[in-house]
């Protein structure tokens, strides 16, 4: 049997002298096994759970210029290696070409 059930359900809610609860904040109807609402996710007595949210992450000077850096590094680096790179495909291109041709 792959899906659980709650204890709780197993039981009945009869067993533990506890039946369905209303939240006392949005008012929706729930099981007596729940411990929060999953309509407004406060407690039986209607208080919410502190939790903090995280900031979002400030984008900081030094990483903004620093992906520039790297940015234009890449570029000059494409830019340079460009011509000796498309030069090779060429030659081996040719190479290619050339022993094809002996072949036939």
């Amino acid at each position: 049997m792959s899906d659980r059930m709650p204890v709780m359900d197993l039981i009945g809610n009869e067993a533990l002298g506890a039946g369905p609860w209303a939240c006392p904040r949005c008012g929706r109807e729930n099981k007596a096994s729940w411990r929060a609402c999953p309509g407004c996710e406060s407690d039986r007595d209607g208080v919410l759970p502190t939790t903090t949210r995280q900031q979002p992450r400030q984008i900081s000077a030094l990483g903004v210029v620093l992906g520039l850096v790297i940015l234009i590094a890449v570029v000059v680096a494409a830019v340079m290696l460009a011509e000796p790179v498309w030069a090779w495909a060429v030659e081996q291109w040719t190479a290619l070409v050339a022993w094809v041709d002996a072949r036939t």
